[in-house]
């Protein structure tokens, strides 16, 4: 899994994978509990896209969270040498 942060409420679920391409995942917890339908950046969700950011950023300053990726090359699983962790970002072509 790439490094990323989250917040959540009772119903809502959002998910910043920080290191580029950087992504999004929001899911509505209450209607799609397996997390099988991504409602980042479909209408209607502005608004609580733009809270749940929000209430990110104050969870990172409140907590001093000023963590930086940084790509170790540590293997990722005992005996698959090839993945390592810098293998996981995907670089434009």
């Amino acid at each position: 899994m790439r490094p990323c942060r989250g917040v959540r409420t009772d119903r809502y679920k959002l998910i910043h994978f920080f290191i580029e391409p950087q992504e999004f995942e929001l899911y509505d917890l209450q209607a799609d509990p397996n997390e099988m339908n991504n409602l980042y950046g479909k209408p209607g969700y502005e608004e609580l896209t733009a809270h749940l950011k929000e209430r990110l950023a104050a969870l990172r300053a409140e907590t001093q969270d000023n963590y930086q990726y940084k790509p170790t090359g540590i293997p990722l699983r005992p005996g698959v040498a090839a993945q390592t962790e810098s293998d996981l970002v995907k670089h434009p072509q």
